[in-house]
């Protein structure tokens, strides 16, 4: 799976008419997706295996589906990353 070294910076886009929150981690390239969890997509390097971005598909019903904290752990091969999505 993806690689984290260390995260230097994080880039937070949100695409209301897609309803899609795009998390980036490194410049963005081509790169291979993998749907970790129903809507929830790790992109990386193919060939350095480096993480460049998360990508929730339906963020909105996801965060109201699932009540005001969302919180998931996504496994990386250095560990892992554990995010929680807060609904204000």
């Amino acid at each position: 799976m993806a690689k984290v070294k260390s995260i230097k910076s994080m880039e937070f886009k949100y695409r209301p008419d897609e309803d899609m929150l795009i998390i980036s981690f490194a410049k963005n390239r081509p790169a291979l997706a993998h749907e970790i969890r129903d809507g929830v997509w790790v992109r990386f390097d193919p060939e350095t295996k480096e993480l460049i971005s998360l990508e929730f598909l339906y963020f909105s019903k996801q965060i109201q589906h699932h009540g005001a904290d969302v919180p998931f752990t996504i496994p990386l091969e250095s560990g892992s990353l554990k995010l929680a999505l807060t609904q204000k």
